[in-house]
């Protein structure tokens, strides 16, 4: 039981990444990404502008 462990990790990830790309393409997933981390940097820099002023 304890030997057949680490194999479930890889595995599932596996099995999700493939279910992504029959969602979606690669580079629609990528290009999402991007926005949301775009996003979440200008609402940092927001609060870091209203906590300066």
């Amino acid at each position: 039981e304890q030997g057949r462990k680490p194999m479930v990790g890889p595995y599932t990830t596996l099995l999700y990444d493939i279910k992504m790309v029959s969602f979606q393409t690669r580079a629609q997933f990528d290009k999402e990404r991007e926005v949301e981390q775009k996003k979440a940097e200008a609402e940092k820099l927001k609060a870091k502008t209203e906590e300066a002023g």
